[in-house]
């Protein structure tokens, strides 16, 4: 499996909690998306997550969700790397939430929301990520996992998906690009 990577483009002042929750919203996103994306990817996942003594490539974690480099400046950047296709569909789902909370043409009015219209704005992307979720359940529906394991699974990925979410609305997360080599 090819290892793929993305940039997120942040702006703002982050603290060290905020910056911790965006990394643990995309691993948790991540680590989802591997369940079903198949158990041979998801047992490896887990492999690696939890072997102190990596063997294989450079450091043997190569579908492990990794922080590459980062940038931390306003404007800022981090780079994200991880298993082929999973990271892709993660840097899809992240530019999905960056997407449908702040319209292209509207995208600098929005940064000026007042702290009462960012509130609003977090509420109605509660309704824009489950619109994104709705993809996810396709691909829910195409696993062998039981009903309640994948409603576990789907609940666990919005409740991760939030910090993505507020970051965007608050002008904090602004982009998503793809850093992939093609061949």
């Amino acid at each position: 499996m090819s290892n793929e990577r993305f940039r997120l483009r942040i702006e703002g002042s982050w603290s060290a909690k905020e910056m911790g929750q965006l990394f643990q919203s995309c691993e948790t996103i991540y680590a989802h998306l591997a369940q079903f994306y198949g158990k041979e990817l998801y047992r490896e996942y887990r492999r690696q997550s939890n072997d102190p003594t990596p063997t294989g490539n450079a450091d043997g974690r190569d579908k492990l969700l990794r922080v590459i480099s980062i940038s931390y400046s306003s404007p800022g950047w981090a780079d994200l790397a991880g298993a082929g296709e999973l990271t892709g569909h993660l840097k899809d789902f992240i530019l999905g939430i960056v997407d449908r909370v702040i319209e292209r043409k509207d995208r600098d009015q929005q940064r000026q929301l007042t702290a009462t219209q960012i509130e609003a704005a977090s509420l109605e992307n509660y309704s824009k990520q489950l619109e994104l979720i709705d993809r996810t359940f396709d691909l829910a529906d195409r696993t062998d996992l039981s009903d309640s394991q994948r409603q576990s699974i789907l609940t666990s990925i919005l409740a991760a998906s939030r910090p993505l979410g507020t970051a965007v609305a608050e002008g904090r997360l602004v982009s998503v690009e793809d850093l992939t080599e093609r061949k």
